[in-house]
């Protein structure tokens, strides 16, 4: 007889969870100053951090949403967004074979396919932009830094509405 457990976790095989929304970078920020080495996510982290790579194994997350988030008060909300994008894409470096990179949902099946964790970024709040769509520039094609996210959108009314147009017309998809 077979248990829910069992059953849930051969759903989770065929089904992976796509997690919207993960902090890490920000956690990473403000307990190690973007000290990888510090906080290592391919060992056990729960005494300092929501997230490590065993637990997203063992949640069954296929895909994870890396939240480049900076709080709205920093004067310096635009720089410290590219901190946390590089800090993804230095997580992304350093586990490779447990994390790839992706921009669509091609490449999060081709992550899948590789037994890999599809990471994907999204930036939370038009500060992180400048409130200014004139910046989606740093998210422009050919090698995007981030991609759109719909929390970019929220609560932020017409502002998050010309974000996406903007996004659109320079090729990103929501």
């Amino acid at each position: 007889m077979t248990s829910s457990l069992d059953e849930a976790r051969e759903l989770l095989r065929e089904f992976p969870v796509v997690d919207g929304h993960n902090d890490l970078p920000w956690a990473l920020r403000e307990q190690v100053r973007y000290d990888l080495g510090a906080r290592d996510i391919a060992g056990d982290q729960s005494a300092h951090l929501h997230t490590d790579i065993p637990r997203l194994r063992a949640g069954g997350v296929g895909a994870q949403f890396w939240s480049v988030y900076v709080r709205a008060d920093l004067p310096d909300a635009v720089p410290s967004t590219l901190e946390q994008i590089d800090c993804v894409r230095q997580l992304l470096a350093r586990h490779p074979r447990e994390l790839a990179p992706a921009l669509t949902a091609a490449d999060m099946e081709a992550a899948r396919a590789q037994g890999r964790i599809a990471s994907l970024m999204g930036a939370e709040g038009g500060h992180s932009i400048a409130n200014s769509s004139a910046h989606c520039g740093v998210v422009r094609p050919r090698r995007p830094l981030s991609d759109p996210h719909p929390q970019l959108q929220r609560g932020m009314g017409g502002f998050g509405d010309r974000r996406a147009r903007r996004g659109r017309t320079v090729g990103l998809r929501p």
